[in-house]
């Protein structure tokens, strides 16, 4: 069984603004309790300890997904798997998403539609297998449009925010450098907002990164990203495997 291990860590978590911005009074038994429950689920599915307890810190977030790569390249490209791909990844990620918060995936956006689907938490195949793939992949340009104006500066943050994001190539449309601005501004917007409570109020929001498919220019933007001095400590990149 997993019990109590995670709470030390989980009390302890870690950013210090998280606890100026949203949990002011500490984590509750009761959030406690939820990242408990959650990583027995994960240990009895097979997950490791280590990575289980990790996890168990997604039940402290709000979590939105953006399929950054919705270009023609997910059809053309390796004879269309990295479509099938995109599948197994976005049902493991709201699997595991459905275990740290029961209404499930708070957002899910495409880059190339104005379609939201929100408290998604199965069926995430049929998502994919309605979208058409198109258009140009220009995700500094709609991770600020549909994702920071939106769940960030347009409404209340209940929550710190973990915003996920899925490409299988680089940005296209627009300046290589716009999508390390747009985190960077999004960073400093958030210190500025939160100043009269904690200098670390960027630690409301995380962001990472995932590839899919055998794209360089994939791999290029998130060593792009994860090399950056300005944003290389709010955003985690994940190659494919």
């Amino acid at each position: 069984m997993f019990i109590d291990d995670t709470r030390p860590e989980l009390r302890g978590e870690t950013r210090p603004g998280l606890k100026k911005l949203f949990f002011q009074d500490g984590i509750t038994d009761e959030m406690v309790d939820a990242a408990v429950k959650m990583g027995n689920a994960l240990c009895a599915l097979g997950c490791g300890k280590e990575i289980a307890t990790d996890l168990t810190l997604l039940t402290l977030y709000d979590v939105v997904l953006l399929i950054a790569d919705d270009s023609g390249s997910m059809k053309t490209e390796e004879g269309g798997k990295r479509i099938e791909t995109l599948k197994i990844a976005l049902k493991f990620v709201a699997a595991v998403i459905k275990l740290a918060r029961n209404e499930g995936i708070k957002a899910i956006r495409f880059l190339n539609s104005k379609k939201v689907w929100t408290d998604v938490q199965r069926k995430t195949h049929k998502i994919i297998e309605d979208h058409p793939f198109r258009h140009w992949s220009r995700i500094g340009t709609e991770l600020k449009n549909k994702i920071i104006n939106k769940h960030v500066f347009g409404s209340e943050m209940k929550r710190p925010l973990l915003v996920i994001t899925i490409t299988d190539g680089d940005a296209e449309g627009e300046s290589k450098n716009l999508l390390v601005s747009v985190i960077h501004e999004c960073i400093e917007k958030l210190r500025d907002l939160h100043k009269e409570k904690t200098e670390h109020g960027a630690d409301a929001i995380g962001f990472q990164f995932a590839k899919v498919g055998n794209d360089q220019g994939a791999e290029r933007l998130l060593k792009r990203l994860d090399d950056d001095l300005k944003v290389g400590d709010y955003v985690d990149c994940f190659p494919s495997r």
